[in-house]
């Protein structure tokens, strides 16, 4: 490995990395901030402030049983599915009054 060998990962070898703890479950990508945070668990998401950029988890605990029944009913095979949730966090709305 690069590390053993004391050159600093490569870019796709962290990619790879990032890829296989999404496969587990424990990475999520947040899509809007091109950027990774743990997984607290299934059925979660992230609320993302448009202004500051900051994310929070939320937890949905019947969001992919629930999508998977309503995918399924129109013939739809779920493989994967995002939530994330644009808006201002109350510290920026707050700055706008």
């Amino acid at each position: 490995m690069a590390a053993q060998q004391g050159s600093p990962l490569s870019a796709m070898q962290a990619y790879r990395v990032l890829v296989r703890l999404i496969d587990r479950g424990q990475v999520m990508r947040i899509e809007t901030l091109n950027a990774y945070a743990l997984a607290p668990g299934v059925g979660s998401g992230f609320v993302v402030c448009r202004r500051c950029r900051t994310a929070r988890t939320i937890i949905l605990p019947n969001r992919e049983p629930d999508m998977r029944a309503l995918c399924g009913a129109i013939g739809f095979s779920l493989s994967a599915m995002v939530v994330e949730a644009s808006g201002l966090c109350e510290p920026c709305l707050e700055t706008l009054k």
